[in-house]
């Protein structure tokens, strides 16, 4: 497994080899796919013909959007994996390094005032994510949620039962005393409903939350609803910070880098 510290060529191949025990991937195009759109994504020269299966996906997404059936298979495809491997390195992965610097909450870190004996990662992925969060509180019982019956939920599984979380389809029935949710909330058309439903089921004191409403990617929704409104991302967004507060939660202020995860705490605790 990759760790918080650093990432390798190697380390994505070893990435995509597991990915070959549970689906039938080609790993060396996978490898040209994966690169590809690293380089795309920081803005660096690519091979646009080794990204076009990314650029495909994205456009039956998008395709799918127009006609208001949205084509959730996308997440089923074999290439997919390329897709949440960049999420990762990107992304998640800094998400979880941040919130341990001893300055992210200025005198100390984000992890240290948690006091979480149970963590619920929403849509973990490969599981790589969750595992970070049992190195990052190891007496907590940690679990993730993923799609059933997906590569991406095969492997997390597998992971879980070597470092120790369990992988589930669905939040409910899970109680967590820190929800966990990264480049999540926008692959949900009603996104605040599900939120309202998490913090009903899963009752967390603490939220670490990443959204990008207004980010142009396989999964995420240009128009969102909440009851018989629509939504473009910043008004969702303001939406969702509001639904949080009449929840009783608090944002607590951090050194994160574009406060980014936000920090969400109860009040009761603030």
């Amino acid at each position: 497994m990759a760790t918080l510290d650093a990432i390798s060529k190697s380390d994505l191949i070893q990435f995509l080899a597991d990915c070959a025990t549970v689906t039938d991937i080609d790993t060396d195009l996978a490898l040209q796919i994966a690169t590809s759109h690293i380089q795309s994504h920081d803005g660096r020269e690519f091979n646009p013909k080794h990204l076009k299966r990314i650029t495909d996906l994205k456009k039956r997404w998008q395709t799918s959007l127009k006609r208001n059936q949205p084509d959730f298979s996308v997440y089923s495809d074999t290439y997919y994996v390329c897709e949440l491997w960049l999420c990762w390195i990107r992304y998640s992965r800094r998400y979880l390094r941040d919130i341990g610097k001893d300055s992210s909450l200025f005198t100390r870190s984000i992890v240290s005032d948690i006091q979480a004996q149970s963590i619920l990662d929403l849509g973990c992925g490969f599981g790589y994510t969750t595992a970070a969060s049992k190195e990052m509180f190891p007496s907590a019982k940690v679990t993730g949620t993923n799609l059933p019956d997906t590569a991406q939920a095969n492997l997390a599984a597998r992971l879980g039962k070597r470092v120790g979380f369990k992988v589930v389809p669905s939040h409910r029935r899970v109680r967590a005393d820190l929800v966990f949710a990264s480049e999540y909330f926008e692959h949900f058309d009603r996104p605040v409903e599900h939120l309202t439903d998490v913090i009903n089921s899963v009752k967390p004191e603490y939220w670490l939350i990443a959204n990008s409403f207004g980010t142009d990617a396989i999964g995420h929704f240009q128009t969102y609803f909440h009851a018989d409104s629509a939504y473009d991302s910043k008004g969702i967004s303001k939406l969702f910070s509001q639904t949080m507060r009449s929840h009783g939660y608090e944002k607590i202020k951090t050194k994160c880098w574009n406060n980014r995860p936000a920090y969400w705490k109860r009040v009761d605790l603030v």
